[in-house]
Formats: structure tokens, sequence, C-alpha cells
């Protein structure tokens, strides 16, 4: 009889002690980008395009144009368009009437602050680049 009073008390202390761990909190990735280094040939810089780990915009939402706040591109590119392709791969492109020129190196800074759907943050700033 003393046994369940004493897996009674051992049960209730480990719903206790689990409802009073800290959440886990994922952290926003960036799952591929592109391109990346130097690349062969012009055509293969027609677009750079960063893929997130999980969704940046709804379905539907007007924000699936415009520059966001958090990318940067250096040099800034002439003219171009950013869209979204789904909900979690953010492109650019540049204007085929002012493409990316040759022989320039591209610095793509994305900031820490950029935010998923579910307010999950990138934690630290990623950066990557491509030479035309």
């Amino acid at each position: 009889m003393i046994r369940k009073p004493m897996l009674l008390c051992a049960l209730l202390a480990l719903v206790v002690a689990t409802s009073h761990a800290a959440p886990q909190v994922r952290a926003l990735t960036i799952v591929s980008h592109a391109p990346n280094g130097e690349i062969a040939q012009l055509a293969d810089a027609n677009d750079v395009r960063v893929m997130f780990s999980e969704p940046m915009i709804a379905i539907g939402s007007a924000e699936v144009t415009g520059k966001p706040s958090w990318i940067t591109i250096t040099p800034a590119p002439a003219n171009g368009h950013y869209f979204w392709s789904g909900t979690r791969t953010l492109i650019f492109s540049p204007d085929p009437e002012t493409p990316f020129p040759y022989a320039t190196r591209y610095r793509i800074h994305i900031d820490a602050s950029a935010a998923s759907m579910a307010g999950h943050t990138l934690g630290s700033p990623f950066d990557f680049d491509f030479k035309t």
C-alpha cells in the first residue's frame, strides 16, 4: 500500500518539474542561398535567392513584393525587384535592362532581426557573397 502514494508523489513531482521548464525556442535558420562564390557565367546571377527554415510571410500577404528592411545587397543593384516564392524563399531579380555587371563582388547581408511568422529570429547576422 505504501508504494502507490510514493509513485503518485514521484509522478506529481515530475509533472511540476516539467511544467516549470523553460520553453524551447527554435531559432530561424537559412536553409540555402544562391548564387555563392565565383559564378561561371552571368546568367547564373539572374537572381539572388534565400530560403528560410520556416514561413516568413503569410499566404496572400501584401508583403509578397518589396524589399524587407533586414536585407542589404552591396554594392546596391541599379534596379530590381524583391518578391517571395511561397512563404519561405525571398528572391531578388535585377532588372533585365540593368543586370548585375561583370567582375563585381556582391555581399548579401541579412540582419539578425529577420523574423519568421512565428516570431523566431536568426539570432545573429548572416552574410554570403558572389562574384560575377
